[in-house]
Formats: C-alpha cells, structure tokens, sequence
C-alpha cells in the first residue's frame, strides 16, 4: 500500500552473534510463557526486560531515553533518534490472544503517538503492524510464534524494532536518515490531530525531547562563548540589560530547572538559560517556517540537498566537525531567505550560535542541532493552511514559558471581539483598502487575526494581487520593541501568507521585495522630537541635531546604540544615514510613503548582498515597480555607500557586522511611525509600572506626551500617539497614527477609569475620540496568566469640529466567568446586540450592559452608571450635601479663606488624610529576603527566619538576629479577617526613620520630617547633597549593626540590588538606595489609626488597625487601608 510506511529509519546490519541472541531471546520468552500461562501483563515485561533478554537483543538495556514505560499510558515505547517513536508494545496475559489488544492499540495508542509500527505481544505469540495515516494496516506485516522463532523472523523483527543509531560526526548516515525522514513525513493537519500532536510532542520544553535537550545544551555552551566571541558577548549583555525579563523563585517555571547548566551562579545560570530559551526558539521557528515553505511547493526550495551540500566543505578526515550543523543551518537560513522573508532569516541577537567553532561544549550543541534539523524534517507542514499553521506555533510555545519570558497571549475571543467592535470584518469593504496597526504587537495574536480576516475578503482574487496589495500598501502593520517577540509575529505572518506567497510563486506573480512589515523599534520614541540642540555640519544646509536623529540636506542620520560591547556596560554607537522621504517626494522620486518605504527596503537588501553600484540598486528599484529607478538609485547610493562602511568598520574592530536588521527595522519604522496613517489601531499595549521604566526614557515620554503624568502606566502614552498628538510651537510636528475617522481597539488596564495619573488622558480623549464602547472586566482573570483588572476601550477619532454621541455604551462585568474569556465575550456581544434606546439596559450572567452618559466621563474619573444606579448616587449625594460652612464637619474648622465652596458633597477624601480616601499597601520587591517569621523575642532584638529560607533556590542565612528598631509588624492580605486582624508573627524590614530634610513646597524649599531611608557612613553626604537631609541621624551600618550584616551578606545583597531589573545596581543613579523598600509609600500614614481592607479579594474583609503599627502587603489578597 502506498500510504504505509516502511522501517523509516532502519538499524545497523546484525552481526551473526547478535541475531542468534536475538532468536534466542524470542524462543526462550516464547517457551517461559508457556510454561507459565498464569503470568500477568507486568511479569512478561519484566522477564523481556532482563539481563540477555528480548529488548536487550534488540539493542536496549533497560528502560531510559530509547524504551519507555507506561508512555502516554502505552506498555512499552520504543523511540529512534531524537525521540521519534518507533514501535508501541501492548502486552497480554499468555492465556489470552494477542489479538483482543488491537482496538486499544489502534485507537488509544497509535492514534496519538504515531509510531512507524504497532505491536502486540502476550508472551507466546508477537504480531507487528505497520501504520498508515493513525491506524494499523491490516494483516500484520510481521506473526511469530516466539517459541518456534526462526533466524529469517529475528532479522525481520530487527529490522523493524531494532535500536536506531545515527553516528552523526559521518555526513553519509545524517544524509541517509535526513532523506529517510523526508520520504515518510508524518503530516500536521493542526494542532489537535495525531500529527500535530505527535509534533507538540518532539517539541515540548522537557529533558528528553529534541528541543529542550538543544536548550541545555546551548544553556551550557553559552558561559564559553561569552569569553570568547565578542558577538556572543555583545548580544547577550545587551539582552540581559534591556529585554531579559527578571524573574525570581515561584516564577521560575518548574521545568526549567531540569534544563538549568549545573556550574556557576544559580541567578546568572537562569538568564542563560533564558537567552538559550529565547535562541532555540528563534532557531526553530525559523527552521520550521523554511521546511513549511518546501512543503507548500515554493520551487526552488530544496533543503535537504542544500544542507547536505553546505555540509560537505566542512568535512575533516571525513567527519564532520562539531560547528559544521551550525554553519549548515546558517547557510540553508540564508538560502531560504534568498526565496522569501529575507528579513525574518537575517542575523539577529539571538544568532550567536554561529560562533559555536569558538565554544569549548561546541560538540553537544552540535549534536543537538542535528537532531533538531531531523526532528523539523520528519514532518510536513503542506496540509496545513496558513491559519492552522499559526495556531500550531502558538501551541508549541506553551504557557509556562510564555509567562515566564513576560509574553501575556491576548486570548482569541478578545482579539476577536475588538477587531469585530472597530469593524474590520471581512464582509466590511473598507478591510481591503484599510490600514491597520498593532504598535505593542508581541508574538502577532491581533496581527494573525486581522490577516485571517482580509484574507477571507479578497477570497477569489489572484493570489500574486492580494499580496501586492497586503504586504506592498501596507495593509497589516505590527511594531514591538523586543527583538524574540518580532520575531514570533514575524513568524505567525508568515504562516498566514505562506500559502499564498506558494500560490503566487506557482503562477508566476510572487510580488518583490517580499517584507513582512512588522518591525523592531520603540514605538513610543519620537525620534525627530529628541533633544533641542541645533548644529550645522560642513557641506550641508540647516539641520536640526535632535540628540539621536541629525538631519541633513540629503539623509537623515539616526544615532543608535548597536549589540555590540566595546567595553563593560558600554555599547557601540553608530549612525544610520537614511535618505529623507520629503526630499525624494519633492523631486517626484516617490509618490508616497509605501514606495518610499520599499525604496528603503531595497537599500538594506543591496547592502546586505554587497551590490550598491547605481546599476545595481535601479535594477532592483525597477523590479520592485518603483518609479523613477535611475534618479532614485543615484540618490540613495550614497548612503547605501555608507552603510557599507559601517558594517566594515564592525567587522573590522569588533569581529561583526550582523547588526545590518536593527538598522534596517530603526529606519524603515520611521517611515511607518511617522510618515503613514492607519484607519484602525488595535492591540494589548504594555501595562508597565512607572517604577520599572528608566528615568531617562520616563522623563522623555514625559516630555513629549502630556497626557503622562504622576506614576503613569505605559498604556497611557500609547494611547495618545494614537489618537491625539499634540502641536508644538517650536521644531517638527508629528500626527497621531489615527487618521480622523479611524478607530482604535485596546484591551489595557482598567485603571485609567479613576487613578490620578490618568486624569490628563480622561480630559482630553473625549475632546478628540468618540468613546465607542467601554468594557470593564474587573478582577475576570481574562488572562489566565495573570490577575489583572483589564478594560476594552473602543474610540473612534473625531474629524474636526465633530461632536461625539451623548451615550456611550458600557459593559462591566460583575462575577467571574466560569467559562474564562469565551463566557464574557460571548455574554458582552449578546448584551450589546439588543442595547438602544429603547431597552437601555440589559443583564446577563456575568455582566451587564447600558447607555452611559457621555457626561459621565469626568477628568476626576469616569464612572458611569446605568440610570438606575446614577438616580441612586444622586440621592447619596443630596444626602450627603452640607449647605452652609459654619456646620460642615470639615469646613467649620478652618479659617473663612481655606473653605470649601458650599453647597458641598462630603465624600470620603474630605474625611480621611489622602486626596483618595485610601492609600496603597507596602511593596518590599522581594518578600521572601525582606520579610521574616519570629522565632523568639530578646528584648530590644528579635530572632527571625527570612520567609524564603524555606524554597530551594535561597543561598542567605537561614536565621537573623535583628534590632526591633527598624523592624515593623507585617501582615499578609489573609490576615485580615472579617472585623479582626489575625496577626501571624510577621515582621518586615523597615530600614526607616523620622529625618528632617528640606521638600520643594509652593516654589520654596521646606525642612519637613517624615519617615525616610535612613543611610549609612559612607552615604550620608550623598543623602545630604542630593536627598537634602538635615541635622543628625542614625546610620544604619552604626546604629543597627545585626541589620547591616544580613543586608550586606552576599546573596541577599545581590537579591536586593538586582530588583526591578538592577535599577538600584552598583554604578547606578539610585546604588546608596539598594535595601530600602520597593515601594516606600505613606509611610507616616501607618501610624495613624486606619481600616485595612484587601483591595484585590472578591469578597474582601475588614479590620481596624486601633494600635496603629501594622504595615500590609500591597498585591495579591493584601493591599488597601
């Protein structure tokens, strides 16, 4: 039969001696069975297990990485290379027939596993099967009666059952088993099917599989390489600086650890594993995409033979070298790229295997690398559309790690949601014209969602048009900042158009450049907007020097930091000279910024490939149908030229010029931030605390965005450049990404409805955007990965001098979806269909819908209320109103000038010490180093356990002697039970004291005392010069000597410097701050008699602090007094 499958990989030839072992093993297993007929399932796997017996003549000593047992609850796997199962074995009592285990093994076993060959087995007799598709071909291929075995049915039954082995030094054997593989691939119809799940499987981050042993591996080899390749170096400090994710203990996910290298420092042992995570995925997402293009019919694609043939050279004595597969995939990367997706293929950070020559540990990372090629290569992808493919990644990238890497996946049903609320839908004509953009892209959930739903309306067109069209007017556009995350959107593009780039190619209409327009950069940077200095450079007109973009008569020149470390913390600075889009629009050149953009584009590909004469860069000007190609190739060789250079010069100092992408996705984001309208704009922008942002970069956004103020989340400013960006009266104007008319869909924090910060934003948007829809989803756990209390805001930009609707229609979830994202979608977009007019209010449940009024959207906050709850609310009003000074409780006090205006509403803020009428709890940024358990109390010291002694990972002392002095009573949010507090013996380290310091107060400076860090001997005049301290003090390393020793014990120094990504490091601005508190806020408040609530409970409790000491824990169940 043509559907069934061969031994895919067969075994080495048997000796003699072995295949009489082997015939001997059967007829002595046969004849053991049947003198023992009463054997039970186990006994006959364990005599087939022992020492000269049947699995040991096949090759396989005892059960480990090759034989598995009870796998996927299948008596015995047998696995080839790099985990591919080869036979499953389900045993039967001897006094039962082999054959009343076939239904099970077909369906249970094979069905999921896919091995090359099912097997059945009750100790007397043996029949094997081989598979087609996920079932059995029937009759058995192979019928043994073991204790009549023959010599002709033990080589028969080798060759099907025999250990796999490849010697993968010997190019021959890869070359066979590569060839084997792709002859009888296993196809992936989706996620779900036995393909697809066969394929989650092999790449599943665990010891055994392919993929996490090449993560281990890499893990390992990394220290190495960071002494010896300055690329690797390079690239790996500027990762851990700017986009490693900082994790600690509980959220370091389980099974990592296995993963984890062995030597060194657990902390810096975790990061490399991290950045090797980050790698692998890179690498075999990309390897995956290129053998699903073969698989999709792209022509001149054929990557076996051209790995096989990049193989070749590097061959010595007839063996290959451990770094010939990383040379191998570099070449076949390039090679595919030369077909498609140049840009996806390109060197990138994560690419430092290339240097694997240079590595001490290359020999495993090579073996692991070969491995993943024939683990990649044993399946094809051509079954599966573009949108099953994409689901298919998504899968592969499982959720532990996906958390732990800080990638939140936007669930489906939301995406879904808010592209239908801004009306992209594919039955809306405008979708084939629109633009839409996603600027916090991450992996491209919103950006495969869009692109199923223009694809579904231009079904029908020419395959080679809707591309022209989609990648060439750029239809679909995605910006992030962190290298990994635009990869894996660049990915999930692809796999959407990949069908149709395979279609176009068979008819001939592929449209080139090809290039996925989803681009590294800042979205929030205003690079035309940065710094005020002005200079004027020889041989040029006037130019502005924006302090990280120069403009000159000719090109503009961004300055950019590139991966490269030309000295500890130091990276190497470089000027990208990108020709200016109005001069080449002035001249008739370009028309618009698609051609420009594409212009570009053919600039980094000519550079890239070295050919930057004029004839050179018209000729692919010309093929990429771009006007004008003669006078546009002179005007851009000069910084083509340039360029050219520039890559020399880091080939030359720093042994690397794979840095030609970051420039490319710097300049090219330019044009697509700046120079180019969308119709739609939608995503999940970061929900960053101001904490965690850099000074510099927070003191830029708040410079150029006005609607950040106080301790603003990230997804404030994204909002403003995308519906409304302010005129300056001096230098270059920018637009927002909206066009009037145009729609925007967030799903962010719900925050921005009442706190401080976001006071500028609810002015201001109503004036220049049409609130849509607003949904509050509360504490819905919308996000299985994280608690959070996000929103959906729907905002259409108003055209000028438009007026916005007088309702607004409002969703507010109010209990938990038991059904997760899909109940509250589901439930929201019920609700929606039937609000009007005329039934202004409906309840489902879980949520409820109404008609706000658009008045009800305030800067002190946005509440609206349905009208039942606003006729309410009134009548607390009124109730609460106090018509005359002289008998309001708050105003009779004080003197005439400092009263309020009467009639007055008294609320909470008028009675309590904060403008809000609460405050935050404590923040200590590592609970288990900072907050101990009481073991004893020994006067005026207290004997401690630091919470965290407990996990495995804790390296510091297990028990501290402290002075009470600068400790404080600490509760946990479960402490707080229902009018009482249930205090536990916690106490947290509060390394505090009244200090007089002068205060900025109404354009003076003030000496005020309030609770401040106190220092020590050798920062006290750093506190004095820059914290304004006055008069004396204690100093901790003087005063409380027992803190200071457990503070500056290694490890938990290390542990307190290195939250919130280093900020408080050795060398930083904020160093003499490093044992302070995360979030030292209100401090004198918790003195103070106060109600202590937990915020963040469903069913909160509440006690009163009457002793007025206790400090709470902000975050989980704790957090509000």
């Amino acid at each position: 039969s043509s559907g069934v499958l061969p031994s895919t990989l067969p075994p080495a030839a048997p000796t003699a001696e072995a295949l009489t072992a082997l015939r001997e093993a059967l007829r002595d297993l046969g004849r053991f069975c049947e003198a023992h007929p009463d054997l039970n399932e186990r006994e006959v796997i364990t005599y087939a297990f022992r020492q000269a017996g049947l699995f040991a003549a096949l090759g396989y000593d005892r059960p480990g990485e090759d034989v598995l047992l009870e796998h996927h609850q299948a008596d015995v796997v047998l696995r080839a290379l790099h985990g591919r199962p080869l036979a499953v074995i389900e045993f039967k009592r001897p006094s039962r027939s082999p054959n009343e285990g076939l239904e099970q093994l077909e369906r249970r076993y094979v069905g999921r596993l896919l091995p090359d060959v099912g097997v059945l087995c009750n100790g007397r007799e043996l029949w094997l099967y081989r598979r087609t598709g996920d079932r059995l071909y029937h009759p058995p291929a192979l019928r043994i009666t073991l204790a009549q075995a023959d010599d002709a049915q033990a080589l028969a039954l080798y060759r099907w059952l025999g250990r796999r082995s490849v010697d993968l030094s010997r190019l021959e054997t890869f070359a066979e088993a590569l060839r084997a593989l792709t002859r009888h691939p296993i196809p992936v119809h989706g996620p779900a099917e036995p393909g697809g799940r066969a394929f989650l499987t092999r790449f599943a981050l665990e010891p055994g599989t392919p993929f996490g042993r090449l993560v281990a591996a890499m893990a390992a080899a990394l220290p190495g390489l960071l002494r010896r390749s300055g690329f690797t170096q390079g690239a790996y400090a500027f990762w851990r600086r700017i986009y490693a994710r900082e994790l600690k203990g509980s959220g370091i996910p389980p099974g990592w650890r296995a993963l984890m290298p062995t030597e060194g420092r657990e902390e810096e042992g975790l990061y490399h594993l991290m950045f090797a995570l980050e790698s692998a995925y890179a690498l075999l997402s990309r390897l995956m995409l290129a053998r699903a293009m073969e698989n999709h019919g792209f022509p001149d694609l054929e990557l076996a033979d051209s790995l096989i043939g990049a193989l070749k050279p590097r061959r010595r004595h007839g063996r290959l070298p451990p770094e010939a597969y990383a040379h191998g995939l570099r070449e076949l990367f390039d090679y595919a790229g030369r077909q498609a997706f140049q840009a996806l293929f390109a060197s990138d950070i994560f690419d430092w295997w290339h240097d694997l020559g240079r590595s001490p540990n290359a020999a495993p990372v090579g073996e692991r690398l070969a491995e993943a090629i024939l683990a990649v290569f044993e399946f094809d992808f051509r079954p599966m559309s573009g949108d099953l493919l994409s689901s298919l990644y998504q899968s592969y990238f499982d959720p532990e790690t996906r958390k732990a890497l800080g990638e939140f996946y936007t669930p489906p049903e939301v995406a879904d949601f808010i592209l239908d609320q801004v009306g992209y839908r594919p039955e809306n004509p405008q979708v084939i014209t629109a633009r839409l953009l996603d600027p916090a892209c991450g992996s491209g959930t919103f950006l495969v969602h869009a692109l199923q739903r223009y694809l579904a309306a231009n079904r029908g067109r020419p395959a080679g048009q809707v591309l022209r069209e989609l990648l060439g007017g750029l239809k679909i556009v995605g910006f992030d900042v962190n290298p990994f995350a635009v990869l894996m959107a660049q990915i999930n593009y692809a796999a959407q158009v990949l069908p149709l780039c395979a279609q176009a190619l068979r008819e001939g209409e592929l449209p080139t450049p090809l290039t996925l327009p989803v681009l590294r950069t800042d979205s929030l940077r205003q690079e035309y907007r940065e710094g005020e200095q002005t200079e004027v450079r020889p041989g040029t007109s006037v130019q502005s020097d924006f302090f990280h973009v120069i403009q000159e008569e000719q090109v503009t020149r961004i300055k950019a930091e590139l991966p490269v470390e030309v000295e500890p913390g130091r990276f190497f600075a470089t000027e990208i000279p990108v020709p200016r889009y109005d001069r080449a629009r002035a001249e008739g050149w370009v028309y618009n910024a698609e051609e420009y953009f594409f212009a570009l584009h053919v600039l980094f590909e000519a550079v890239a490939e070295g050919k930057t004469k004029v004839a050179e860069l018209a000729e692919r000007l010309e093929r990429a149908d771009l006007p004008h190609p003669r006078p546009l190739a002179r005007y851009i060789r000069p910084a083509a030229v340039q360029l050219v250079a520039e890559m020399e010069r880091l080939r030359d100092r720093y042994e690397d010029g794979r840095f030609l992408k970051t420039l490319a996705d710097l300049a090219l984001a330019l044009v697509l931030k700046n120079d180019v309208w969308y119709d739609y704009v939608v995503g999940n922008p970061p929900y960053i605390r101001i904490q965690a942002i850099p000074r510099p970069l927070r003191e830029r956004w708040e410079g150029w965005y006005t609607w950040a103020a106080g301790n603003f989340d990230a997804y404030i400013p994204f909002l403003e450049r995308a519906i409304h960006v302010a005129a300056r009266p001096v230098g270059p104007n920018l637009h927002e990404w909206l066009r009037p008319g145009g729609r925007l869909g967030f799903i962010c924090s719900n925050r921005f409805l009442v706190a401080g910060y976001a006071e500028e934003m609810r002015a201001a948007l109503p004036r220049h955007g049409a609130v849509e829809l607003l949904v509050d989803m509360r504490d819905s756990r919308v996000f299985e990965e994280a608690l959070n209390y996000p929103a959906i805001l729907i905002v259409r930009r108003l055209a000028e001098g438009e007026e916005p609707p007088a309702t607004v229609p409002v969703v507010r979830v109010f209990d938990d979806p038991r059904q997760g994202a899909a109940q509250l979608i589901e439930e929201a977009r019920h609700l929606l269909a039937g609000l009007g007019p005329e039934e202004p209010y409906r309840r489902g449940e879980v949520a409820d819908a109404f008609l706000a009024d658009r008045a009800d959207l305030k800067r002190e906050a946005w509440l609206p209320m349905p009208p039942q709850e606003r006729r309410l609310f009134r009548r607390l009003e009124a109730a609460a109103t106090v018509a005359e000074a002289e008998v309001c409780p708050v105003c009779r006090e004080r003197p005439p000038k400092a009263r309020a205006p009467h009639p007055h509403v008294l609320r909470l803020q008028d009675l309590t010490l904060t403008q809000s009428g609460a405050f935050q709890g404590i923040a200590t940024g590592d609970d288990p180093a900072l907050v101990f358990r009481l073991l004893e109390e020994r006067g005026e010291r207290l004997l401690l356990r630091p919470k965290g002694a407990d996990r495995p990972d804790w390296r510091g002392p297990k028990v501290v002697e402290m002075e009470r002095a600068v400790l404080r009573p600490w509760l946990f949010g479960r402490d707080v039970e229902r009018w009482h507090i249930a205090w536990d013996g916690w106490y947290v380290f509060f390394p505090y004291a009244p200090i007089e310091a002068l205060e900025r107060r109404g354009g003076a400076s003030v000496a005020v005392t309030r609770y401040r860090l106190i220092p020590t001997a050798e920062t006290v005049e750093t506190f004095r010069r820059r914290h304004g301290y006055l008069g004396e003090f204690p100093l901790l390393d003087r005063d409380y000597p027992l803190a200071w020793r457990y503070v500056t014990h290694p490890a938990i120094e290390a542990r307190l410097r290195g939250r919130e990504r280093g900020r408080r490091a050795r060398g930083t601005r904020e160093a003499h701050l490093w044992y302070g508190l995360g979030r030292p806020q209100n401090l004198e408040l918790y003195e103070r008699p106060k109600l202590l609530v937990q915020v963040a409970s469903p069913a909160p409790d509440f006690a009163f602090d009457e002793d007025r000491h206790f400090l709470i824990q902000h975050g989980g169940r704790g957090g509000g007094t």
